[in-house]
């Protein structure tokens, strides 16, 4: 299995691996990953290496049946979910990083900002972060510290600032959970600098993984106090 870091518990443990393979279920679903690019970095010694003898079988089997061995191929008998029980956590995060969405942690100088809306990137952002929340691998505070609202005011929709406003005012206290009930992850990964978003969770795949952090972390303000994926 994917070694963690080694102060997380069987139950973050599981969290992570659960949230990486739907990030790389997501990442081919919407095509910001594509298979052979899984499989530059999955490669055929740590396949060969890592994966039961039964799966290998059913690999051969299927390119026979077929007549070639494709990345989708393999694929199709070991799926995301059967990856992550099986090779290191760091080397399917690093196919991550290779993909446009880890190039949006460095646009370059001058590049002009993506298009914001429901793209693939975008949504594969705004879902990566909903299920980092979810599973309590990214923290409210986290998001909030990384993304003040310098990072998206002129960003969001109006709607969504002047709710915003209403709900505060209606509020006893405000802070990151209750700004999270209107800018939403879908919200955040729609509109927001996707630069800043894949620095939240990329930082989350850092401390559950082991790995080192990515230039996109610096340009989001650094480490924040997020609880680590630790016990």
């Amino acid at each position: 299995m994917p070694e963690l870091t080694t102060q997380t518990t069987p139950e973050t443990a599981q969290g992570a691996r659960a949230w990486l393979a739907q990030a790389l279920d997501e990442g081919l679903r919407l095509q910001v990953l594509a298979p052979a690019q899984l499989l530059l970095h999955a490669t055929p010694e740590v396949l060969a290496e890592r994966l039961p003898r039964e799966l290998m079988v059913k690999v051969f089997a299927s390119a026979f049946s077929t007549g070639k061995l494709t990345p989708e191929g393999i694929l199709a008998v070991a799926p995301p979910g059967t990856l992550v029980e099986h090779l290191p956590a760091p080397v399917l995060w690093a196919a991550l990083r290779s993909t446009e969405v880890g190039q949006a942690a460095d646009p370059g100088d001058g590049a002009p900002p993506p298009p914001k809306g429901p793209t693939p990137l975008r949504q594969w952002l705004g879902g990566a972060l909903a299920t980092g929340l979810e599973r309590g691998l990214i923290t409210a505070d986290e998001v909030a510290s990384k993304l003040p609202p310098s990072a998206w005011v002129s960003e969001v929709p109006p709607e969504i600032v002047a709710g915003l406003i209403g709900l505060g005012l209606s509020q006893p206290a405000w802070n990151a959970q209750v700004m999270l009930r209107l800018l939403e992850p879908r919200v955040i990964g729609e509109h927001v600098a996707p630069r800043l978003t894949w620095a939240i969770v990329d930082a989350a795949a850092a401390r559950a993984f082991g790995l080192a952090r990515t230039g996109g972390e610096a340009a989001a303000g650094g480490p924040a106090g997020a609880a680590p994926v630790a016990g």
